[in-house]
């Protein structure tokens, strides 16, 4: 996957089942405050989701991973009547498995239920397809029930091990590579019997 998301527009809209139409918007190394005023508005349970663990903010480093290109590549959700307010973020990050790409989303707690995040999955789903990341990865707490029907919804593959669900979405046909055909010399004999014979 080339992390910097060729054919992603800046910002595009998509809309919910619901109807509620978000924002999505490549974030940048200066959106950090706003990225953290949106985990204070996140309730604890919806953090720990995401992190699998306490979590109040993300530091100055943890940020900048996520928006190197060469690390990662992340957004901005927005209410499209209220674009300068984060109401949540999701990412693609690079793996050293190289055959995956994990993706992971925040949404705030008031705007979960409204289809947001499986329309906001779907949309990374595109992105990483068109990025070339062979597969998508989740790492899913049992609990987390929305994350678990996003991932079945998308057709991910979901296994349970040592109390986490792990989501793997393949995204590109693993291609067998085959050496290309070179013909070797061949003697042909001469027919016999009405038939032709070869040595191969």
């Amino acid at each position: 996957m080339t992390t910097d998301a060729p054919g992603a527009a800046d910002t595009v809209e998509i809309i919910a089942l619901s109807g509620v139409a978000v924002l999505v918007r490549t974030a940048h190394s200066d959106d950090l405050a706003a990225v953290n005023d949106l985990h204070g508005r996140c309730s604890p349970q919806s953090r720990r989701a995401r992190y699998h663990g306490p979590r109040d903010a993300l530091r100055t480093t943890e940020w900048r991973r996520l928006v190197d290109p060469a690390r990662a590549w992340s957004v901005l959700l927005a209410a499209a009547d209220e674009p300068d307010r984060a109401i949540g973020f999701a990412s693609l990050i690079r793996l050293p498995d190289p055959d995956s790409t994990e993706a992971s989303l925040l949404i705030e707690d008031r705007w979960q239920g409204f289809g947001i995040g499986t329309a906001v999955a779907g949309h990374l789903t595109t992105v990483a397809k068109r990025s070339g990341a062979p597969a998508l990865t989740s790492w899913i707490g049992p609990a987390n029930v929305r994350a678990l029907r996003i991932a079945h919804r998308l057709g991910a593959d979901v296994r349970v091990a040592d109390g986490v669900a792990e989501a793997r979405l393949v995204l590109q046909p693993r291609v067998i590579a085959v050496p290309p055909y070179e013909p070797t010399a061949v003697s042909y004999l001469p027919a016999c019997r009405g038939t032709t014979r070869s040595s191969w």
